[in-house]
């Protein structure tokens, strides 16, 4: 598991961490809250792509990136631009499939980054 105190120095949420100071405290908890949104988020998108609900794909879509983008790491949510541009049903599905589908893994690999340090922020010592 990552050390939050060390996040800035080994490549993970270098942005935010410089953005606060390097405040491991407030960090974890950005981070901690950035996970939970967006692990729901996610899933509810998928869920909704099953469905056919492409209306909520793409205003999750569009959720999801700005939560990226907001701890500093919009690369990772790259997956879901044509998604969030996509103004046709059709557009949506086609683009769900054939680019998030393919490019999921940066997302889900933040969202495991995001996870060690929201569990450093569960078990961190309030005092």
């Amino acid at each position: 598991m990552a050390d939050p105190a060390t996040l800035h120095e080994d490549d993970t949420f270098t942005d935010l961490a410089r953005w606060l100071d390097h405040d491991a405290s407030r960090l974890r908890r950005i981070v901690a809250a950035f996970h939970r949104a967006t692990v729901r988020d996610v899933l509810a998108m998928e869920h909704a792509a099953a469905r056919g609900a492409w209306q909520d794909v793409r205003r999750l879509a569009d959720r999801i990136a700005i939560g990226c983008a907001q701890i500093g790491e919009a690369r990772a949510a790259d997956c879901l631009a044509p998604l969030r541009e996509a103004h046709q049903e059709v557009t949506t599905k086609a683009m769900f499939f054939a680019w998030y589908g393919a490019r999921r893994g940066e997302l889900l690999g933040l969202i495991d980054r995001a996870a060690e340090v929201a569990m450093a922020e569960a078990f961190a010592d309030p005092f």
